[in-house]
């Protein structure tokens, strides 16, 4: 709904285009912690490869970029876990909504051990595939309009 005033092919263009971006950042990453494995202890963390592969300054750049996605993604998550508690809870008002998302959310990941966020995010994860394996199988079975 939010792309239908664009149309078709601009919206599938920039999913597309998104997507394959995702999946080369994937695989340049991989590659890199592939090339970088058994250099020292760092681990594989986004900081730690690109400071092997590219120096401080460019390791400190990729890792405020790599926040900054994660900020939108967990912005764009907040919001519409807002929408729908607030289509679930009517008298409740967005920000409220959203104030009530984040803190939930929060709470759950500080207060909790690691093995059950872990757990979660994993039981999460499946959801969201399946949901779009779901969407993907009924878009596929609908009648063309």
């Amino acid at each position: 709904a939010v792309t239908a005033p664009l149309g078709l092919l601009p919206s599938a263009s920039a999913m597309v285009a998104t997507w394959v971006y995702l999946v080369l950042s994937g695989l340049a990453y991989v590659d890199a912690a592939c090339m970088s494995e058994g250099i020292d202890t760092d681990g594989a963390s986004v900081l730690a490869i690109s400071r092997r592969c590219f120096g401080n300054g460019v390791a400190a750049l990729f890792s405020l970029l790599c926040v900054a996605q994660m900020l939108a993604i967990v912005s764009a998550n907040l919001v519409k876990a807002a929408e729908l508690s607030a289509s679930l809870l009517p008298r409740l008002p967005f920000p409220a909504a959203v104030l009530l998302a984040a803190a939930g959310f929060g709470a759950f990941v500080f207060g909790a051990a690691p093995a059950t966020v872990a757990a979660a995010n994993t039981l999460l994860a499946g959801c969201m595939l399946t949901g779009f394996l779901t969407l993907f199988a009924l878009a596929a079975a609908a009648p063309a309009p």
